[in-house]
């Protein structure tokens, strides 16, 4: 009897995790800034999220299928047939600072912390006054500049003080 019910209620478990659609278990990445109206690019970006024009975007194009920008993004849509909202997951080359996905006149700005090269995204902040889900036309990425690669002179000025040090101390340790 007890066996019996715990195989009755694992198969009620497994058919209401087979009933719930894949968008309903996601999420979006990030922490989310707010709408903001108009065109958006590096610049505006960079100041929305607190940083200088050294920030850098890449763009995805929904209708072109596309991406443009400074580092490589995939964009995977995993909308289900039927879903007013559309969902997905982006991953990148690159740690992202933040996003924004766009449709209409709106975006909606997320910012990512820490940051993460790997995330979901969905439409449902970009609801017009009207209580419809606009088509999603861009998802745009942004990063910080990654840091920067020594030089080799840098390199070789690093390994002359490290080998003078030891010679240093190699020589005070012998006079005792």
């Amino acid at each position: 009897m007890k066996k019996l019910l715990i195989i009755s209620m694992f198969a009620a478990l497994v058919f209401l995790v087979s009933t719930i659609s894949v968008s309903a278990l996601m999420f979006n990445s990030g922490h989310f800034e707010g709408i903001y109206s108009g065109n958006e690019n590096a610049y505006d970006l960079a100041s929305l999220f607190g940083y200088d024009s050294s920030l850098s975007c890449s763009k995805y194009d929904f209708d072109e299928d596309k991406i443009t920008g400074s580092f490589n993004v995939t964009i995977e849509d995993l909308t289900e047939e039927g879903d007013p909202n559309q969902w997905g997951s982006f991953s990148s080359d690159y740690n992202l600072v933040g996003y924004t996905i766009k449709g209409g006149n709106n975006f909606a700005l997320y910012s990512l912390n820490p940051e993460i090269a790997f995330g979901y995204w969905n439409t449902e902040h970009l609801e017009n006054g009207a209580g419809q889900i606009t088509d999603l036309s861009h998802f745009i990425v942004a990063g910080a500049p990654p840091a920067p690669v020594p030089e080799p002179s840098t390199m070789l000025l690093l390994g002359t003080g490290l080998v003078s040090l030891i010679g240093f101390s190699r020589k005070k340790l012998k006079k005792k």
